[in-house]
């Protein structure tokens, strides 16, 4: 149980003395009595969810019961669905620790990490070179891979999440035999950018039809309510990078492994031809114009290989719901690409603002000397 975060025990002691002046008890006292209460003080809240906090609001507001009752209702629905998300992430977790040919990845992207990390106040104003992080967690192993790429190879939208992807299960699974059978379940957040996209549909599609699985699915967390293995994950990252120094982008890598003693993240750095152009994949799976079907209105999609032209959806991790059934493809007019086969997103490097070359190459004395000729080559727009 929590008390107000705006409370502590001298306050509290302070108003016990207000409303019984006549008491004698001191405050060590007041403290070993208010630790038998198994209180505790809040913390105050941050990165919380909007559509709670505008019920909450909204609740507060209500000028009367019955639109108490219908925004109180409209709450519990929420909060229901954030449950179930939680409930059916647990229940496949304890599937694929069963069952090794099920595979359960939660994938997210860490905060911009930026190079260099110099410490003198001038860098607060000045742009940073941003490195990017995607953690793949597999759920059954409870082991992390850590993809890494910086801005000048590419962004970090859903192609590059895609990529990760693909690089991850080619270096982790071979295709499958005509009579094996695999099943991939990937739990994310609802960045629409990222994550819930048609680009990282069919490219779980994508890896039916190439055989490294015989079924995917895709499934999301609630939005605002989507803690997932990975922030734990990114939360040791954040702790050692207090303490570390990272000069050009590629040193990140030592400080994303040193951030675990106990089962070391495993770390593949991407390179620019890993970095793909997906619009391959969507030539490949000619896909029908399908008006229905949502992608970013459903908690659930499923493709099998049993009916390779359809998507399965629910707008709901409950397993009593009904599937509904979209026809989305039609079959591929040749045979597709292997992942490796696949064209680069991008062919050159990305050219930075002037601006921002402006302010690496006035951090660039600070640094020592192997480090300069990094900052120095990099393209800039003209």
């Amino acid at each position: 149980m929590y008390l107000s975060p705006d409370l502590n025990l001298t306050k509290m002691y302070k108003s016990f003395k207000h409303n019984h002046p006549e008491a004698t008890i001191s405050k060590t006292l007041y403290r070993k009595i208010f630790k038998t209460f198994n209180l505790a003080f809040g913390q105050p809240r941050s990165d919380t969810c909007k559509q709670c906090d505008l019920l909450y609001i909204k609740l507060k507001a209500a000028g009367n019961d019955e639109e108490r009752r219908a925004i109180q209702n409209e709450s519990d629905l929420h909060h229901t669905k954030a449950v179930q998300g939680y409930g059916a992430l647990k229940l496949d977790t304890s599937k694929a620790k069963q069952n090794p040919n099920i595979i359960v990845l939660c994938i997210d992207l860490q905060q911009v990490l930026f190079a260099p990390t110099l410490h003198h106040s001038d860098v607060f104003y000045q742009w940073q070179l941003s490195c990017y992080n995607l953690a793949i967690h597999n759920m059954g192993t409870g082991r992390a891979s850590m993809h890494l790429w910086y801005e000048v190879l590419a962004g970090r939208g859903a192609s590059e999440i895609s990529s990760c992807l693909m690089k991850y299960i080619e270096l982790n699974f071979r295709p499958l035999a005509d009579d094996e059978e695999r099943k991939l379940i990937i739990w994310s957040d609802r960045c629409v950018g990222q994550n819930n996209n048609w680009t990282l549909l069919n490219t779980c599609c994508y890896l039916v039809q190439s055989r490294y699985f015989s079924e995917a699915n895709q499934k999301f967390l609630v939005s605002d309510h989507s803690f997932l293995p990975c922030d734990r994950d990114f939360a040791l990252i954040e702790k050692k990078k207090k303490t570390s120094k990272v000069y050009v982008p590629s040193q990140w890598k030592y400080v994303i492994a040193d951030a675990k003693v106990n089962e070391p993240f495993s770390i593949v750095e991407m390179r620019q031809e890993d970095l793909k152009d997906l619009q391959e994949i969507e030539r490949h799976l000619l896909k029908t114009k399908n008006k229905n079907l949502k992608v970013t209105k459903n908690l659930w999609m499923k493709y099998s290989i049993d009916d390779p032209f359809c998507i399965y959806a629910r707008q709901t991790h409950n397993t009593l719901h009904p599937w509904q059934k979209h026809t989305v493809y039609t079959a591929p007019s040749r045979s597709l690409p292997q992942p490796h086969q696949l064209p680069p997103e991008h062919t050159s490097l990305l050219p930075i603002s002037q601006a921002k070359k402006a302010d690496l190459l006035r951090m660039v004395p600070f640094l020592e000397p192997e480090y300069r000729g990094f900052y120095e080559s990099l393209p800039s727009i003209p």
